[in-house]
């Protein structure tokens, strides 16, 4: 991704000033040797385009410019001309606030002349390629109906506020004084349902095959002591 971008002031460095060493490494102390180093200290997030179905990932890319050199003169005059050359591209942007001095103390470095070039990166996502529609949507009305059971403790005694859910259709109801709990509508099919129980701090996972019946509502015994 952004190594399109560190390529591109690679070359425009290496076309501005010939016969430089270019690294993308944080500056350090000039070893007499020529050299530019363009180090990416920030990734600044864009606002996208409103109206764009899928926007692009747009950032931009702060980039401190240091030069080094054997002659503090060699260097401000490379800088200078790395200046000017980035007045003619039309997408860069030169802050003009001076780097802060707790940032070259961070480096390890004294304050010396700098440029901090913006550069904006776009990356164009792809959108999903969604298939058509041949054929009319086709609704199926699926019967309805209620699901009513009781929940009690090992010694029958009723099971008040327990918590009854139905994961698959993502409902749950809580239990009456006489531990009885109602579903009024639930899809009939399939005809076996799972449950899941919460009862004084423990929890249970029932099939509707699983409980007793009687006179058409659910019997669920669970395995403790009220």
């Amino acid at each position: 991704m952004f190594d399109e971008t560190d390529a591109r002031l690679e070359a425009w460095t290496k076309s501005a000033l010939e016969g430089v060493e270019v690294s993308l490494s944080p500056p350090s102390d000039s070893d007499g040797k020529k050299a530019v180093s363009l180090y990416l200290m920030d990734v600044l997030p864009t606002q996208p385009a409103r109206g764009v179905r899928l926007p692009p990932v747009q950032v931009v890319l702060r980039y401190l410019i240091t030069v080094q050199a054997g002659d503090p003169r060699d260097a401000h005059h490379l800088l200078g001309q790395l200046m000017i050359a980035a007045a003619d591209e039309s997408d860069f942007e030169m802050e003009k606030e001076p780097m802060p001095v707790e940032m070259w103390r961070s480096f390890g470095l004294s304050p010396r002349p700098a440029l901090v070039l913006r550069v904006p990166f776009k990356y164009e996502r792809k959108e999903k390629s969604v298939k058509m529609v041949r054929f009319p949507l086709q609704m199926e009305k699926m019967p309805l109906v209620p699901l009513h059971g009781r929940v009690l403790s090992t010694s029958n005694i009723p099971l008040a506020g327990a918590k009854v859910d139905l994961p698959a259709f993502k409902l749950y109801t809580v239990t009456d004084a006489d531990g009885v709990f109602k579903f009024p509508a639930v899809p009939a099919d399939p005809k076996e349902k799972g449950l899941l129980i919460r009862a004084k701090g423990r929890e249970f996972s029932i099939s509707t095959k699983q409980a007793e019946s009687a006179g058409g509502k659910l019997v669920i015994q669970l395995p403790m002591e009220e």
